[in-house]
This record gives C-alpha cells, structure tokens and sequence, in this order.
C-alpha cells in the first residue's frame, strides 16, 4: 500500500535528504512532552525534510524544526501551544501538527499577519496536500490560502471536531476562535450565537463562515443576527438624533465628522446597563479628540 508521502519523494522536482536517526525524532519529542505522529516520524526516516522546488516551499527536517524552537518568541510559543512545524511556505508562514489535545493530529496554517488556518484532519492530509500542490503551478503560499484543506465551507463536520471547538471556545485564547470557527457546521446555534455577540473580531469571523455555508440552518442564523443588528443600528441612530450628534450611516459603519465607527465593535455589548446612552457618550468623545476609556462608566467598562 503506497505511503501518504511517496508522491512527494518520487516527484523529480523535488530535492530530497538523507535519513535521520531516532535520536533527533526523540530529542523533539521530548521538547514538546508529545508523541510525533508514525507518518512524520516515517517521512523523516526516510527523508529528513524536502524541498519543494518551484513551489517556494519546503517540508521541514528535524535540524529545521528544532533550530525555530530556538527563536525567542517564535519557539516557546510553537512549544507551549504544542505546534510543530511541517512547512515553511517562504513568507513568514507555517504549516504545523498539533501535537496535544483538543486540535491533535490537525494542521494548521499558521499565518504571521492573519488568523490561523485550519486546513488538514492529520498527517496523512498534510501530506496528500502537499502532492496536490506539486500538482499546481501555484507557490505554496496561494495554494494553501486558496486552499480549503479538509474543511470545505459546507464539509460534514465530525463530533470530535465540535467538541474541540467547544473546548478552544471555553479556552478563552482569542487566538483560538477561528479555529473553534472552523470547527462549527450550522447546527451549533449556542455557539454562533455566542460568537456574533463576542468581541468584533470573532463577530466578524463567524459571519464570514456562516456567509460561506449554503445550508437553510445558517442562512436562519444570519437573518436573526441580520435583524437584530439593524434593530441596534436604528436605536443607536435615534440616540445620536436626539442628542443633536450630525451623523452618517453607511451599512455598518456611524460616521461623525471625520470619525468613522464599525457598529459591530458595539454590538456585543447592547445588554448591558443603559446600552445606548453611554454608546452615545462614547461617540461623543470621539468627536471632541477625548479618549472614551478615560471617562467613568464608559461603554466598555463592565
């Protein structure tokens, strides 16, 4: 039975290496308290990394992994969040496996100026992916951010991969929403309600998935949110016309004066104790150059 990587090693284009030796697979091991996946551990016995030539792109050795563990930052976070890297893309991206749970045995990409990726349920993928791209005539960093993965808008999402949403969710870790986001299908109804009434970045990723799905379910979803937010926007929208506030609306964005404000970095916080008087006052010290932090009992301080 043909091995997940053997279209990699026996592409022409790309340059492989020697053999490494157990040594160094469990030298890493025990930098990140984990086991390395057999089809990882495999690849690099029979060639430590590879270069993916005319792809811009190569698949990582222990010596390459080992030496980013050693970056200041960039190294102790890969450690602690249990990420080893697979792929270097040549612009500052990474693909990598989770070693530890919840997200174990998925890759990531993870990108240095955007949200992570979730793109392949394990190894395997990973590596059926990277034959896919030496398929393409794409670099690697289009091909993967073009790339759905394992993780199609409309693709069955499995109980494990809601449950491991649900736990990145409870994490707290923003920089685990997306991922959590990627995770959901259009029956977790909590969950996307939660999300839209979260801070405006998970407010703004979670339309954007939901928008990208065509089921009835999440249509529903983004009809109630839809109406609920243009209910904000209306009552913002009096207040400002009561208090004498010249304003501007353009979809989802308050313009006054020079100063334009996203309504969806508000709407989350519409509950609280007088909501729109204090949105109100927020604007207000927009307008005046006041920095609406300073102000007692301002909109976000609760």
């Amino acid at each position: 039975m043909p091995i997940a990587f053997d279209p990699i090693l026996k592409n022409p284009s790309v340059k492989t290496r020697t053999p490494c030796g157990s040594g160094e697979i469990d030298n890493l091991a025990g930098q990140f308290s984990a086991t390395i996946p057999e089809r990882l551990v495999e690849f690099w016995q029979t060639s430590n990394g590879a270069v993916l030539t005319g792809h811009n792109a190569s698949i990582l050795g222990t010596s390459e992994v080992t030496e980013l563990l050693s970056v200041a930052g960039f190294g102790e976070w890969l450690l602690q969040a249990g990420f080893l890297p697979l792929l270097y893309d040549q612009e500052s991206n990474y693909l990598c496996i989770a070693l530890r749970a919840p997200l174990s045995p998925r890759v990531i990409y993870v990108l240095h100026d955007d949200s992570p990726k979730l793109l392949y349920r394990d190894a395997d993928a990973f590596f059926a992916g990277c034959a896919d791209l030496l398929a393409s005539n794409s670099s690697a960093g289009l091909y993967f951010h073009d790339s759905n993965g394992d993780y199609g808008p409309d693709t069955a999402r499995t109980a494990d991969d809601l449950a491991t949403a649900n736990s990145l969710m409870q994490s707290k870790d923003d920089w685990f929403i997306p991922v959590a986001i990627q995770l959901l299908d259009s029956t977790c109804a909590d969950e996307w309600n939660e999300l839209l009434n979260g801070d405006r970045f998970a407010r703004q990723d979670a339309l954007t998935r939901l928008k990208s799905m065509s089921s009835m379910a999440a249509k529903r979803i983004l009809d109630r949110d839809a109406k609920e937010f243009d209910a904000f926007a209306n009552d913002v929208c009096n207040a400002l016309t009561v208090a004498a506030m010249p304003f501007e609306r353009r979809d989802t964005v308050v313009k006054i004066d020079r100063s334009g404000m996203d309504l969806n970095a508000f709407f989350g916080r519409r509950h609280i104790d007088n909501a729109i008087p204090r949105l109100v006052n927020w604007f207000k010290d927009v307008r005046d150059g006041n920095t609406p932090l300073d102000r007692p009992g301002h909109y976000m301080a609760d």
